[in-house]
């Protein structure tokens, strides 16, 4: 399944991938795909740091998560056992991402798209 075609299609995205809990890219797409596996493992430890952190103040199940950095925006949801995530350059509309993010991220959890 190519699901992230449609969101490295989007203006402004540099790499999208959809990474196990492991840190292990699934699948990927963008620009910048030679910085996908890194990028896979690094989203897998922020996530398990925000789940530390929810945990940690009774907040709950963590279910996406973004933030910003001088020249990027990242936006992530996070699934069950992976993590669909995005980066676009700053100052990029994220608007139609974050719709195709819920779009994906429903898909991926229905039972035929499980691995």
């Amino acid at each position: 399944m190519k699901a992230l075609q449609t969101l490295a299609g989007l203006p402004g995205v540099r790499v999208a991938v959809l990474a196990g809990a492991d840190g292990l890219a699934l699948e990927y797409a963008g620009e910048e795909v030679h910085e996908a596996e890194q990028y896979a493992a690094e989203l897998a430890g922020i996530s398990r740091a925000l789940v530390r952190s929810a945990s940690a103040v009774n907040g709950g199940r963590l279910l996406r998560y973004g933030f910003a950095t001088e020249n990027l925006e990242v936006l992530a949801v996070q699934l069950e056992d992976r993590i669909l995530a995005v980066a676009v350059r700053r100052g990029s509309d994220t608007r139609a991402l974050q719709i195709e993010l819920a779009r994906l991220a429903v898909q991926l959890m229905q039972p035929q798209t499980r691995a």
